[in-house]
């Protein structure tokens, strides 16, 4: 993914880019790894939330979890890309 190669080229805490992966692995790419950026609704973003809390997962996860989605869509949003139009996450 071309954001994770982005992340790659910033100077970032390992425990950041520990972080982002782990919010990939974990929900984003299960989730939502499958559709289209411009495709993707705060419902899409909110309801799997949901069930992420609903399972356990302590409220520092879920903050770090929509962090990174709202980045990934900031990134996407950028003049040189515009792969998506709006951010679903913020």
């Amino acid at each position: 993914m071309r954001y994770r190669g982005h992340l790659a080229t910033q100077e970032l805490k390992r425990s950041t880019m520990t972080t982002v992966e782990s919010a990939f692995g974990a929900w984003l790419d299960p989730q939502l790894g499958d559709r289209a950026l411009d495709a993707i609704t705060t419902e899409d973003v909110e309801d799997p939330m949901r069930s992420v809390a609903a399972a356990g997962v302590g409220s520092k996860s879920i903050h770090n979890y929509f962090r990174t989605l709202s980045a990934l869509f900031r990134f996407a949003m950028g003049k040189k890309r515009r792969w998506a139009t709006a951010n679903p996450a913020g």
